[in-house]
This record gives structure tokens, C-alpha cells and sequence, in this order.
């Protein structure tokens, strides 16, 4: 299989089977071999005690686009490891993005790092991840 097919096919079975995806309502908006952007508005039901968004959230949508980063060349990628820095509070109807770009990628260890921002381009949080890449193709044809 080519790697732009296995990239439609990624992202085909992230967009149909990641419910956190769907349930936040993320939108997929780069995808590419190591590189992936997810895009989301923040709701009132997102926000914690504090009338902020809550830090899972922004997590959460980080993790999505190191998912699809690491999954990018067709092998099962799952996380070793994420850390996270929040830098600036969120607040509901605000636009946040996601970006992930592979810094480096061997066979079996690839690592990550994720900027979330706001429609302003102001950092929100930084995030550092690595992937464990299994010998498991996510398709067998």
C-alpha cells in the first residue's frame, strides 16, 4: 500500500473510531506523515470549578494529534509518555489547534512535541510525547 493510501486510511479510522474525537467535536485540519492538526472550540461543558477549560480537555486534544502523527506511517504507535505545560487559561467559545511534529522517529521509538494554540496564535500549552511503535501494521493488504 502507498503511504498516501495508508494516510486516508489513518485518518479514515481515526475519524470513524476515535469517540473522543467526535464527542469534543475535533475537526482534522493537516495530516501528513509525522505532522498532524486538530482544531476544536472549547464549550461551556469543558470547563471546570474555575469557569476554565479544564486541563483534560486541552490534553485530550493534543493527544489526539500526536495519535494521528505517530499512526501516520501505518504502524500501531501507541504513547510511552506525555508531558504537559499549560502557559494560558482558555475560556468557553475559544478556538484551540493542536499541532504535532515528529522530531525524531526510529524503528521502534518516535518522539513528539504538540503546541496547542488559540485562534491568536498564543501558546495555550507544550506538550512532549513518545511513541512506542509496534511491528503491527494497522492494515494487512
Amino acid at each position: 500500500m502507498n503511504q498516501e493510501t495508508t494516510l486516508q486510511r489513518i485518518k479514515e479510522l481515526i475519524d470513524n473510531g476515535d469517540m473522543l474525537l467526535k464527542l469534543f467535536n475535533m475537526e482534522v485540519t493537516e495530516y501528513n506523515e509525522g505532522i498532524a492538526s486538530v482544531r476544536m472550540k472549547v464549550r461551556d461543558s469543558h470547563l471546570n470549578a474555575a469557569n476554565i477549560c479544564h486541563g483534560g480537555v486541552v490534553f485530550s486534544l493534543a493527544d489526539v494529534a500526536f495519535a494521528l502523527a505517530s499512526n501516520s506511517y501505518g504502524n500501531v504507535a501507541l504513547a510511552l509518555d506525555m508531558s504537559i505545560s499549560y502557559l494560558k487559561a482558555v475560556r468557553s467559545g475559544t478556538i484551540l489547534t493542536a499541532r504535532c511534529s515528529e522530531c525524531k522517529r526510529s524503528r521502534r521509538i518516535g518522539t513528539y512535541l504538540i503546541e496547542v494554540k488559540d485562534a491568536s496564535g498564543d501558546l495555550v500549552a507544550l506538550l512532549k510525547a513518545t511513541a512506542f511503535i509496534k511491528e503491527t501494521p494497522h492494515f494487512n493488504d
